[in-house]
């Protein structure tokens, strides 16, 4: 789907491996494509042929003038350019973010004042890498987006959300951002949080990842997320989490008792209920 009528140029914040996925689509799409230094992120970038026809800027007033603004950093880092660019952003026809949650961010934009050309957006493929480097095109094809408007970006800015994320090859998913953050709470920040605590107890307990079988290293494969990603979504989102941490202890907790008491009916029960959901639907992401 052509972009040319809606979008000829973007500003990405934020130049990992989710801006610089989005910019290698944008780039075979006939965008014009900058990167603003948000931190030195952006080292070697000038010098890698698949970015040459990016313009890095290190002044975030010029993405003012851009049609589309991406801001893929994490949370604290974009709502404070949001909070920078706001007084700025009149000529820009849609302003979206790719962060894992929603809630706190769509209601800074209202505050804003720019509420009318904003729009919250959650790509469902998300990766344990992280850097432009590990970028590749192609990555939102087939892949669910939700996206999350403001009250006041329902009209235009979500119709143009919308042709962006299937120039890209997306399926789009229009949810509330409250809703939005409960689920994601269950189904993408549980498996991360699990992973990495079970990462930290074989840790631990002495067990390199290097001794464990396939089902293991499937298992921890999230454990190597980064600290920079994670930590501010498990605290933008503290409450959702804990309800969904609150939940998966129950159930360990469960299990401990039974196997306390030797109770294999109810272990077994314990898998065959696992196992009956595991088999009855498709993967989300």
């Amino acid at each position: 789907m052509p972009l040319s009528s809606e979008i000829r140029t973007a500003a990405i914040f934020g130049f990992g491996y989710m801006g610089g996925s989005i910019a290698l689509d944008l780039l075979d799409l006939g965008v014009q494509v900058s990167a603003y230094d948000i931190g030195d992120t952006l080292g070697g970038l000038a010098e890698s042929e698949r970015f040459q026809e990016v313009d890095i800027s290190s002044t975030p007033a010029h993405a003012a003038t851009a049609d589309v603004v991406v801001l893929a950093a994490p949370i604290q880092v974009n709502l404070r350019i949001l909070a920078e660019l706001a007084p700025d952003l009149i000529n820009s026809r849609l302003v979206i973010d790719v962060g894992s949650t929603k809630r706190t961010i769509v209601a800074a934009a209202g505050s804003l004042g720019i509420g009318e050309r904003f729009v919250g957006c959650h790509p469902l493929c998300g990766s344990a890498l992280s850097g432009w480097n590990h970028s590749r095109p192609s990555l939102f094809r087939d892949r669910r987006v939700y996206i999350c408007p403001t009250a006041e970006s329902v009209k235009p800015a979500a119709g143009i959300v919308t042709t962006f994320w299937r120039s890209l090859g997306a399926t789009v998913e229009r949810i509330d951002a409250e809703e939005h953050d409960r689920l994601l709470a269950l189904t993408s920040h549980l498996p991360q949080v699990v992973s990495t605590l079970l990462g930290t107890t074989l840790d631990t307990s002495g067990i390199s990842r290097a001794r464990l079988g396939p089902g293991g290293a499937r298992m921890t494969e999230l454990a190597q997320s980064s600290p920079d990603v994670w930590a501010p979504i498990l605290l933008d989102n503290m409450d959702n989490v804990g309800d969904a941490l609150d939940a998966f202890s129950d159930h360990l907790r469960q299990l401990r008792a039974e196997l306390t008491k030797k109770n294999e009916q109810e272990i077994r029960r314990t898998f065959d209920n696992a196992g009956d959901w595991a088999r009855s639907g498709e993967r989300g992401d």
